[in-house]
């Protein structure tokens, strides 16, 4: 991809993020329970700790809404992609293909298409054309 074009999706990902206004996340706009935000965060911690994607797969017997179930899909397979600890490619994907299943919420869609889940792969450096 072009400098240009790096260029441009880094400002639309800052302007997704940074200047669109937070507050239909905890407004219910997002579809998302407060419950919900609450034991998502929790999990979240857990994840950290344990380094097991198990706390939020639990998430997904108890929140069956779809904005809830998509954002937990997309959790989980970042988690499976990219966190130090639980990679494990395959999880990924399956968790990832699962949530293009889901009518994503605009923030999650946004995360999704900004670089989100896009591998992070150590090992190669980038070609040279």
């Amino acid at each position: 991809m072009n400098t240009k074009a790096n260029i441009t999706s880094a400002i639309t990902c800052v302007i997704a993020f940074y200047v669109l206004p937070a507050f239909p996340q905890y407004s219910g706009l997002s579809g998302f329970s407060e419950a919900f935000l609450r034991d998502y965060t929790s999990a979240q911690d857990m994840v950290n700790q344990t380094k097991s994607a198990e706390p939020l797969i639990a998430l997904q017997r108890r929140y069956t809404n779809e904005p809830e179930q998509a954002e937990l899909e997309v959790s989980i397979g970042l988690i499976y992609n990219q966190r130090t600890g639980v990679v494990d490619p395959s999880r990924a994907v399956v968790h990832l293909t699962a949530a293009l299943g889901h009518d994503l919420p605009e923030k999650t869609a946004l995360r999704f298409l900004c670089g989100g889940a896009v591998p992070k792969n150590s090992s190669k450096s980038p070609r040279k054309r």
